[in-house]
C-alpha cells in the first residue's frame, strides 16, 4: 500500500491517542521515548541486535502465515549493509528487554514493520504499536521530502485478510496500489528434479575474489535493480558472504565455456 499524501506536511495527523508525547520531532530525531506501556524505542544499534529481529520476523511470519517482505535473507542483508542508516531503523522494547516491533525504512521509501503477534492480545498494544510504526515512518520519510525539496511517496506491505491492520493503514492515509511482484511457491515434499543446463555450461560454488564478485555484482544489478536504491554493490555482497547465515553451498554460479556467468 502506498500513502497518498505529501510526506512534507505530516505533523497534523502523527500524534497518537495511545501514546505519552510521539510527535514528528521525536520521531524524526530518533531518540529514545518511552510510552504508555512502557515500551522505549531506539535505532538499531548493530549485530547484536540481529537474532532479535530475525526472531521478531520469523514470529510475524508464521502468525501471518504469508510471506511479507522482506526475506529474511533479505533482511538480514539490509541490516548487515555497510552502507546501512541506522538513523532508517527503529527497535520497540518492553520493559522485560523483550523485542515486540520493529521497522525499517529503505532507501527506496518502502516501510517494513513488524508487530509481535503475542501483542494482539496485549489489551490493545498491537494496534499502538503499529500506529507509532507508521507514524515513525511517516515522519523518516517527511525527513527525507524536506531534504530533497520534493514529495516522497511511502509505501508498505500489508496482509488483505488482516482487517486490523488494513483499517489502521486507511486511517493512516494508505491506499492499495498494484503489486509489481509475483510470488510463488512449492512443497518441497516431493523430490526437485535434477537442474537441465544447457550444452556448455556447469554449475559450481559461488566464490569471495574479485572476479566472481565483480561479475555477480554487474549481473544482479542488470537482472533486478529497477533503480539506484536496488543497486547491488561490491561492499553488500562481500557483507553478505561473510555474515555467519551465508550457507556457501547454496551459492551457486552457472558457468559457460568461456568463463562467463551468471548467479542462480
Amino acid at each position: 500500500m502506498r500513502d497518498t499524501r505529501d510526506t512534507r506536511d505530516t505533523s497534523k495527523w502523527l500524534l497518537h491517542e495511545w501514546w505519552e508525547a510521539p510527535t514528528i520531532d521525536d520521531h524524526a530525531k530518533g531518540g529514545p521515548m518511552t510510552t504508555a506501556f512502557a515500551i522505549t524505542t531506539r535505532p538499531y544499534q548493530g549485530p547484536a541486535d540481529l537474532p532479535a529481529i530475525i526472531e521478531l520476523a520469523l514470529a510475524h511470519k508464521a502468525a501471518a502465515a504469508c510471506s511479507d517482505r522482506p526475506s529474511i535473507a533479505g533482511l538480514r542483508g539490509q541490516l548487515t549493509a555497510p552502507d546501512l542508516d541506522p538513523g532508517a531503523t527503529r527497535l520497540w522494547i518492553a520493559a522485560n528487554g523483550a523485542l515486540v516491533a520493529f521497522a525499517v525504512l529503505g532507501s527506496a521509501n518502502h516501510l517494513v514493520a513488524f508487530i509481535h503477534p503475542g501483542e494482539r492480545a496485549a489489551g490493545g498494544r498491537w494496534g499502538a504499536l503499529m500506529g507509532d510504526a507508521l507514524a515513525w515512518g511517516l515522519a523518516q520519510a517527511s525527513v527525507r521530502a524536506r531534504r530533497l525539496g520534493a514529495p516522497v511517496t511511502l509505501t508498505t506491505d500489508g496482509a488483505s485478510e488482516d482487517m486490523a491492520q488494513r483499517a489502521q493503514l486507511v486511517v493512516a492515509g494508505f491506499a492499495c496500489g498494484a503489486d509489481e511482484a509475483i510470488w510463488l511457491a512449492r512443497s518441497l515434499d516431493d523430490a526437485l528434479a535434477s537442474a537441465q543446463l544447457p550444452a556448455g555450461y556447469r554449475l559450481r560454488a559461488a566464490r569471495d575474489d574479485v572476479a566472481d564478485v565483480a561479475a555477480y555484482v554487474a549481473l544482479f544489478n542488470e537482472a533486478f535493480a529497477t533503480g539506484p536504491a536496488h543497486r547491488m554493490t561490491v561492499a553488500r555482497r562481500r557483507a553478505l558472504m561473510a555474515d555467519d547465515a551465508y550457507i556457501p553451498e547454496l551459492d551457486l554460479v552457472a558457468e559457460a565455456a568461456d568463463g562467463s556467468r551468471a548467479p542462480s
